[in-house]
């Protein structure tokens, strides 16, 4: 078992906040969860993503979800931290590919629908130095398709239950998330 909590966009970027929010800041519920959390094996991928974030962005400032080059930072964590808990598991296994750089693309604006005509160049994706191994997906509703490596799936929650599978892979993982992990 490892528990990841997404931090959420301001907690990364504080510098963007009004002036005003600086005497409103302090603990996070997330900083509260992990106080209280006794020896469950959560992740903290937040210093992860603020390394990250001096390269890139990891968050949109129109999205509310991390980008695919957050969500790479945060899973390089998470993937380090279940193999020094469980060395003898599949996690060990488990590596990172290597990047070569980033590439920003036009974001995905959630306050569309709000009126808000924005769109920023600040959806980050990583880059490859290797091309990542295909994979297949299989949704409750339908009888799979071939995914290419590095390209998403984005298997929703109303589409569960699905299974991904990894021709090279020699493990099985349960993962459970929320709109971030799309």
């Amino acid at each position: 078992l490892v528990i990841a909590v997404s931090p959420a966009n301001w907690q990364l970027y504080q510098e963007n906040l009004p002036a005003w929010t600086s005497d409103l800041q302090g603990t996070t519920h997330l900083d509260q969860l992990l106080g209280r959390s006794g020896d469950l094996p959560f992740v903290d991928v937040r210093e992860s993503m603020l390394v990250a974030k001096e390269t890139a962005p990891v968050y949109s400032s129109v999205n509310s979800h991390w980008t695919p080059y957050g969500a790479n930072a945060a899973w390089g964590q998470i993937v380090n931290c279940a193999a020094s808990l469980y060395p003898s598991s599949v996690w060990a296994g488990v590596s990172i590919p290597e990047m070569s750089g980033v590439e920003s693309d036009l974001a995905p604006n959630e306050f569309a629908g709000f009126g808000d005509t924005s769109a920023p160049e600040d959806w980050t994706i990583p880059k490859y130095r290797s091309a990542l191994n295909p994979f297949s997906t299989e949704i409750s509703d339908a009888s799979g398709e071939i995914v290419a490596g590095g390209e998403s799936a984005n298997i929703g929650l109303l589409e569960m239950p699905a299974a991904t599978t990894n021709p090279q892979g020699s493990g099985t993982a349960l993962i459970l998330r929320d709109s971030t992990g799309d």
